[in-house]
């Protein structure tokens, strides 16, 4: 069932593949495709509180047949177009960047594969609002304490929810979801530089550089969105340059284009709400361009039909939102999202947050470096009058100003050889010339956007996480430079080197992902972040715990057995913690009916979930555990004894005073 999507993606793709498309465009367009199916397919099974393994399973089966009728009367051409293209697809020249290609793409799907969903953000947010969806039938909103869960973006979260759906309830693929995003989202920096006049190894120099990206390569084992954010960016700065190519004449051509570039750029904000922020330079330049070439009536006509389809993606999360948030459809305000803005936006203020923010990528593991860098953003942000250190537009919980020079951990992931290529190459292109007006008008539109996010988040040590879309979008010129700089022996070279050097700096970061790991850590002469754990010497299922919280393995393995030991059906969960890694319990009790209760976001507006639990397990930190004991809160008859998960949680199981909740 999990390949259902895929046929439905193969049969689109070789429908739309023409003899004037070539196959990575109609793969990308398949994928729009699909994605759209995949919106409407769960929202439409929520409305009806339909979603299950067999109601998804219905609905993509049905989606198939339909795409199939569709695509009949083309699939012989498309099959021999796609002939075509695979016998003429690897040139002997090109045989080494097709093969690191092959490498990095195979490598990141033995990461998904072998790991279960381990990284932070899936255990708190990610994977248990899957696990609920599914549970509840419905994408609808639910009792939970904490406010991510609901409020993120949705995008990631629904292809998780169909492949586990898909699945059997097994999350298995999830992780497949950062793949997907990884590998066309490579495939697409390719596209744009080719838009940008690259020839074909100026485009695998940019399908090289974007594959070689450190946080590309973390968040491609993971269910994070950020990767899917990345991608959805590229394909709708890639529909605007299409646009910018040839803007469409008949009505035909506007429905063409209007409806894969609104797909694109809803998927894009339904990732994540800061992809707006990235988008709306390249906006800025397709409203300038189409109405100069159009005119102000259809630039207004056209600009209405890309925005209706983009809501019409995000309808359903954003109604939702609205409802509960006072009509914030993105979440922008909702709890535990408030603080992603920066508070103090005068000039002075939003500069040392840029420089901050911009600076985390250049992070190494070198703390000589590292403070070479941070010195001079220091000295730059005392110079417009600001403190690096001060309180001022910073998460709270990331401390004073400092890099991080964690390259393989998937929150950190700096890239500075990344942008050190994306700035030699737009150094040799101007200083020589070789970018034309249309390349310098995208590059300043990626720059833009870059700033945009770099000032206007909140400075913490895991931007990198969310400067990714901008700086996927810089690295189709490395490319077009690289190209264009052919009879510039020294400054090919200068590019040539510094590709080298991403790449591998790229391998290093696959090989000792520090969640995900192909390689021992013990093969390097010194220790990397985490002991020697991997699939190589550990279970699967054991994975999910060691990887990240071994401290939870045990407590949550006593509660889940004493609960399936008395019989009880109905659990509820009040985590007082709200950050803890929860799934991992979860994943335990999915036999089980589960639901939040106590401390909930929203309770009066929000409906409750008419749990009436036999079991309540709680969660409290190790901290707070002394004051939970003596605050005076009815626990009924505990069920087990109080298990501590080392030093930073402690797990209560009891049974409430007459199945009333706390």
């Amino acid at each position: 069932m999990p390949l259902i999507p895929a046929g439905v993606w193969a049969l689109a793709l070789l429908g739309t593949l023409t003899h004037r498309r070539r196959v990575r465009e109609a793969a990308l367009l398949a994928l729009t495709y699909t994605a759209a199916v995949l919106v409407a397919i769960t929202e439409i099974l929520s409305a009806i509180h339909a979603i299950s393994p067999a109601g998804l399973s219905i609905a993509w089966t049905f989606a198939l047949v339909a795409t199939l009728l569709w695509a009949r009367p083309r699939l012989s051409a498309g099959v021999q177009r796609m002939r075509e293209a695979v016998a003429g697809a690897c040139r002997p020249g090109d045989r080494t960047a097709t093969a690191l290609l092959a490498t990095f793409a195979l490598g990141t799907l033995a990461a998904a594969l072998l790991y279960p969903p381990v990284n932070y953000d899936s255990l708190t947010a990610h994977m248990p609002r899957v696990f609920f969806w599914l549970q509840n039938g419905s994408v609808a909103h639910y009792p939970t304490p904490f406010g991510p869960q609901l409020f993120s973006g949705t995008t990631t979260a629904y292809t998780v929810l169909n492949l586990m759906g898909l699945a059997g309830g097994s999350d298995r693929l999830a992780n497949l979801a950062g793949w997907l995003a990884y590998v066309f989202a490579v495939m697409t920096a390719s596209l744009i530089a080719m838009r940008l006049g690259a020839g074909r190894r100026g485009q695998l120099v940019a399908a090289l550089a974007a594959a070689a990206t450190p946080m590309a390569l973390l968040q491609a084992s993971t269910t994070q969105t950020d990767m899917t954010t990345a991608l959805w960016c590229l394909a709708t700065a890639y529909g605007i340059l299409c646009f910018v190519d040839a803007p469409p004449r008949s009505l035909r051509e506007h429905i063409g284009w209007a409806l894969p570039t609104g797909v694109a750029l809803g998927l894009a904000g339904g990732a994540k709400a800061s992809a707006y922020l990235v988008l709306a330079p390249f906006a800025l330049w397709l409203a300038v361009t189409a109405l100069r070439r159009l005119g102000v009536a259809r630039t207004v006509a056209l600009g209405s039909a890309v925005i209706a389809v983009a809501l019409a993606v995000n309808l359903g999360g954003y109604v939702r939102n609205a409802r509960v948030l006072d009509g914030d459809p993105i979440g922008s305000q909702a709890p535990g999202m408030a603080h992603i803005l920066v508070t103090d936006r005068g000039p002075a203020a939003l500069a040392a947050t840029a420089l901050k923010n911009a600076s985390m990528l250049l992070g190494s593991p070198s703390e000589a470096a590292n403070g070479v860098v941070s010195s001079a953003v220091r000295a730059l942000v005392r110079a417009i009058g600001q403190d690096a250190d001060g309180p001022s537009n910073a998460e709270e919980v990331s401390g004073p100003y400092r890099l991080d020079g964690r390259v393989t951990n998937h929150d950190v992931g700096p890239a500075p050889l990344t942008v050190t290529l994306v700035v030699l190459a737009v150094a040799i292109g101007g200083l020589t010339r070789r970018l034309d007006r249309r390349t310098t008008a995208y590059l300043a539109c990626a720059a833009v956007a870059l700033v945009l996010i770099a000032a206007l988040v909140s400075w913490n040590l895991f931007i990198n996480r969310i400067l990714l879309p901008p700086l996927a979008l810089m690295v189709p010129a490395i490319g077009v430079v690289y190209e264009r700089a052919h009879p510039l022996r020294v400054a090919r070279a200068a590019l040539a080197i510094a590709l080298a050097l991403a790449l591998a700096w790229g391998a290093f970061v696959l090989a000792f992902n520090s969640t995900n790991r192909l390689v021992p850590p013990t093969m390097l002469p010194s220790a990397l972040e985490m002991r020697d754990l991997g699939w190589w010497n550990t279970r699967y299922d054991d994975l999910r715990f060691r990887v990240l919280a071994p401290e939870m393995e045990e407590p949550s393995r006593a509660v889940a057995e004493a609960i399936t030991e008395r019989g009880l059906t109905r659990v509820g969960i009040h985590d007082r913690v709200l950050h803890a890694p929860v799934y991992l319990l979860l994943h335990l009790l999915r036999d089980h009916e589960v639901g939040y209760v106590g401390g909930t976001v929203l309770p009066d507006r929000i409906d409750s979930s008419g749990l009436r639990p036999e079991a309540i397990v709680e969660i409290v930190s190790a901290e707070d555990y002394p004051a939970v004991l003596a605050d005076g809160t009815p626990r009924g008859g505990l069920l087990l004894e109080p298990q501590h998960a080392g030093e930073y949680y402690v797990i209560l199981l009891y049974q409430p005073h007459d199945g009333d909740r706390p």
